[in-house]
């Protein structure tokens, strides 16, 4: 027959109870300690990242904020700069005219008894001279910030091309499909990296692709810019504004020259 024994059975319980004990202190409550907190740490690092994805989309809105207000403030910078610019430039302008009119009065007075032939030959000669004397002035008295504001004008020309003048932008391009988009520009002095980048994205945007500029410079414009474009030529400089005057002022002798032939 089996034998119980008590004392045996009492042991092996108190045996296991240690044992159960000894497992929960040693293994199971370290692991659901340790586990704790990894879920508190994962709940930290989740509202850390909302709060960083919150902040970014913060500071992206106040970047887009101010990039409309740079945008705007660019804007209305270029356009001051351009009825500056183009105010100089007519006051210079209109300078010369009024220089060279008054010469040619006076020359054309003393000039009368010499013969209307000699008279004519005289005041072109003396109009190239006054063109010649002003170039040379103007090169000298020019402010810095001319040429960059010719540069201006000019890209705000080609810019307006689009709303005023679409058939020459087709002709435009038209001229640079076949073609490396080289476009040769020249100015009187040597241009800022503001004035090449605008210069760049301008004629980018003219050719419809990107193109490569070629650069050089010709003291002959006395300040501003030329610029070839195909067989196109686009030109912002005091020098062509002086051989309008220059014509102008011819005209002006020419029909002085045809009302003393008409009395004579």
């Amino acid at each position: 027959m089996l034998e119980i024994d008590g004392a045996t059975i009492v042991l092996e319980i108190i045996n296991f109870l240690i044992i159960a004990v000894a497992l929960y202190f040693l293994l199971f409550k370290p692991v659901v300690k340790r586990a704790e907190k990894q879920r508190i740490e994962r709940e930290r690092l989740h509202a850390e990242l909302i709060q960083d994805r919150q902040e970014a989309a913060r500071i992206l809105a106040e970047l887009n904020d101010r990039k409309a207000v740079f945008e705007d403030e660019l804007e209305k910078i270029a356009d001051e700069m351009y009825l500056r610019g183009k105010q100089v430039q007519d006051e210079l302008l209109e300078a010369v005219r009024i220089q060279a009119e008054q010469v040619i009065h006076e020359e054309a007075l003393e000039a009368r008894y010499d013969g209307i032939m000699n008279y004519k030959s005289k005041q072109v000669e003396i109009v190239d001279t006054i063109i010649s004397v002003s170039g040379s002035t103007l090169r000298k008295v020019l402010p810095d910030n001319v040429q960059s504001e010719l540069i201006g004008m000019l890209v705000k020309r080609v810019w307006d091309l689009g709303r005023s003048d679409i058939n020459q932008v087709h002709a435009i391009r038209d001229s640079l499909k076949d073609q490396e988009p080289i476009i040769r520009i020249d100015t009187a002095e040597e241009m800022s990296i503001e004035d090449k980048g605008s210069l760049v994205r301008t004629f980018n945007a003219l050719a419809d692709k990107d193109v490569v500029l070629e650069l050089g410079l010709d003291p002959t414009l006395i300040s501003g810019i030329k610029v070839h474009i195909g067989d196109i030529i686009l030109e912002n400089s005091i020098q062509k504004h002086l051989s309008g005057i220059r014509k102008d002022v011819v005209r002006s002798v020419e029909r002085m020259f045809e009302d003393e032939t008409d009395e004579g």
